[in-house]
């Protein structure tokens, strides 16, 4: 029942055979069989686990059609949803506690059932979240002692200063609140309201304040050198707070204060009118708080234990929680008979794998202690099978660059079989650098190097995409360091692997010995550079357009191969489906038209290439004692690109730049070609 049977991926670490065969069968996926399973109701559950484990089976749906609410394990499959929700809210709490959760335990055999994993694990959710309520409450309630204290403390100076002196009776009469407006009795003193409040918001309190006071109240402040906590907020956060004390006179006015800072979000304290009440408030908050540090410390040493615990089980847990879902949904998919009390599933499995399903099932049927064995038959249909390409971990990075393209037909020529060589060559003539495809490809290396470490990890969306392709970059650094020892280039730097320039400068003598870096003249002093291109072309000043010509041909020559390659691979598609009609009119004209126009601009490109197309010295150079170039000819080169659109556009013009020929090719585009041949100065050979 696996979701997609070309998902499946052998073992890295497989057997030689059996890597020789999965790579043989990437060439045409595999053949399919339709089965069909009979099996008894009690032992539905466990045969498709089995099938499950095996993955050789690609379970049908034979429910199609019909709502998932009103299908026979929705129950199960919902639960299984709710528990791995529990499981993700569990796992966000273990990375924000920096516990590592356990790894998967597929492979533990004292696996936990479902129904003891939904108990514990809504069990654990309850304590969890009753531990971090606890928590909660306990660290607002540390952060309100802190609180006070900073009240208590830096209050006692503005307090000193910003106290009024004692009032006779006579003067109380015109005392800072003998104003009507505020009404309320006179007092001897100022009252005082003091707390903390967000640093960005305690400018904004100020000027409210003193507007809705009419400057009748004193605003002091000082900003809290620690963060403190935020407990405003759904999530609890470390802010920068200020410490502020407002002087005022009545209960009108400090109700109305109050009340503004209030709505501010600031937090207000009590603060003690006489030095003894407030050495006596300093020692309670100071020994609250001792009571309090230990308290939040037990209590976050029981929340990391509960935790821990629940790292140990999580593997484990969400392994169970994961096989039960995918179990139902397959269990989903089959079809159940009340009356014969049997369950009936249909699938497609790979022919040669059939014997080894069916051995399976039987085995796993004793070994559960089944009543009854399994019943497979084999079903002639005309649906088409699935795609099953077997890759490893070799080919998987290839086949699954073939498949963002498009899956391959059943028992379609996989391009994939290719894409393993052709991709990193094609790559290679693109990036064509000695030194950068080293270090590519030792990048690569050091990603194969952590199979074993790495396998089965999540590692993350761009880490992961990178790893799955960690042979294409090996291979594609190779192939590019190969093609940058053919350019001759690394770094970007032109290297003569293979010793100096072959070509050298002349002097009046003849040649000088020296290359031609800085002559105006050159000639081969002997052979050609042995492998790749000189690398005097890299220091010339057409080096530009050589190199853009060296490489749109390459690329030509190139492209035409590998789609020729594509052409021909489609008539083997042709003879396996039995398709006379795509042979003849589809392959043939393909091969035609195509070979006849890109074939041919192929053909030019080599004879271009293979073709001396120097003119000989003139008798000046001659007496000189400068050597003659010998078989030359005595033309520029045609060019192809124009040769190639005048097939189209001009097929019946004359040629004046001929490409092959006769000797001297005539026509009324070269009128003076008859005079050139008679006079012996140019002669085009016939080639």
């Amino acid at each position: 029942w696996r979701a997609s049977p070309r998902a499946r991926i052998a073992s890295p670490s497989c057997a030689t055979a059996l890597c020789l065969a999965v790579m043989g069968d990437l060439w045409r996926s595999k053949k399919m069989s339709l089965v069909q399973l009979v099996v008894q109701n009690g032992a539905a559950h466990a045969v498709v686990s089995k099938l499950g484990e095996l993955g050789m089976m690609q379970l049908r749906d034979l429910n199609a059609g019909q709502s998932f609410f009103k299908r026979s394990f929705v129950d199960e499959v919902r639960e299984c949803d709710d528990l791995q929700r529990i499981l993700r809210s569990v796992e966000e709490q273990l990375v924000e506690a920096g516990i590592a959760p356990s790894s998967s335990g597929a492979t533990d055999p004292s696996l936990p059932s479902l129904d003891t994993v939904d108990a514990k694990l809504r069990a654990a959710e309850v304590e969890v979240e009753t531990l971090k309520a606890s928590q909660s409450l306990f660290e607002r309630n540390n952060n309100a002692l802190d609180e006070q204290s900073i009240v208590l403390e830096m209050g006692k100076k503005f307090y000193k200063t910003g106290a009024a002196p004692a009032l006779s009776e006579s003067d109380m009469a015109t005392s800072l609140l003998s104003l009507t407006e505020f009404g309320g009795q006179a007092s001897s003193m100022l009252s005082v309201l003091a707390g903390v409040i967000k640093t960005e918001s305690v400018a904004a309190l100020e000027r409210v304040v003193f507007r809705a006071t009419r400057g009748n109240a004193v605003f002091q402040q000082k900003t809290v050198k620690t963060k403190l906590l935020d407990t405003s907020g759904k999530v609890p956060e470390l802010v920068q707070k200020t410490f502020f004390m407002v002087f005022f006179s009545g209960a009108v006015l400090g109700d109305k204060v109050s009340k503004i800072a209030t709505y501010f979000g600031a937090t207000l304290y009590k603060y003690p009118s006489t030095a003894l009440d407030h050495a006596a408030m300093t020692y309670e908050v100071h020994k609250r708080k001792a009571e309090s540090a230990q308290v939040l410390e037990q209590s976050t040493a029981i929340l990391r234990g509960a935790l821990t615990s629940l790292a140990a089980a999580y593997g484990p847990w969400s392994y169970v929680v994961a096989r039960e879902k995918m179990v139902y949904d397959a269990l989903n998919k089959c079809e159940f008979d009340l009356k014969r009390a049997v369950f009936l599933a249909e699938g497609w499995v790979a022919t040669d794998e059939y014997e080894a399903l069916v051995t399976s099932l039987q085995s796993a049927a004793v070994a559960q202690g089944l009543d009854t064995r399994p019943i497979i038959n084999l079903i002639q249909s005309k649906l088409t099978p699935p795609t099953y390409v077997p890759t490893n971990a070799f080919t998987s990075g290839f086949q699954a660059l073939v498949n963002t393209y498009g899956t391959p037909r059943y028992r379609e020529v996989n391009p994939g079989a290719f894409c393993c060589i052709l991709f990193p060559y094609l790559f290679g003539i693109m990036f064509g650098d000695f030194g950068h495809g080293l270090l590519f490809a030792g990048f690569g290396y050091w990603l194969i190097s952590k199979e074993k470490e790495w396998e089965g990890k999540d590692l993350g969306d761009m880490l992961e995409m990178v790893y799955g392709g960690r042979y294409i970059c090996f291979l594609n650094g190779l192939f590019g360091a190969f093609v940058g020892l053919l350019y001759n280039e690394a770094f970007a730097f032109p290297m003569g692997f293979f010793g100096t320039s072959r070509w050298e400068g002349f002097e009046e003598e003849g040649l000088s010995g020296m290359t031609c870096e800085h002559l105006e003249r050159c000639e081969l002093s002997g052979p050609i550079y042995p492998v790749g291109i000189d690398p005097i072309w890299h220091v010339t000043e057409n080096k530009i357009t050589f190199f853009n010509s060296l490489k749109m041909k390459i690329s030509i020559v190139v492209g035409v191969l590998q789609m020729s390659l594509g052409i021909y691979l489609s008539l083997l598609n042709h003879l396996e489906y039995k398709d006379v009609k795509k042979v003849l009119f589809q392959f043939i004209p393909e091969v035609t038209f195509f070979g006849g126009i890109f074939g041919y601009l192929v053909l030019t490109i080599f004879m271009k290439w293979s073709t001396d197309w120097s003119c000989p010295l003139d008798h000046a150079a001659a007496e000189a004692g400068l050597p003659a170039a010998e078989g030359g000819i005595c033309q520029p080169a045609p060019s192809l690109l124009t040769l190639l659109i005048n097939m189209f556009m001009s097929p019946t013009a004359d040629i004046t730049v001929p490409l092959y020929g006769i000797e001297c090719f005539g026509g009324a585009g070269n009128p003076d070609c008859a005079g050139v041949a008679e006079a012996g100065d140019c002669v085009y050979p016939a080639l």
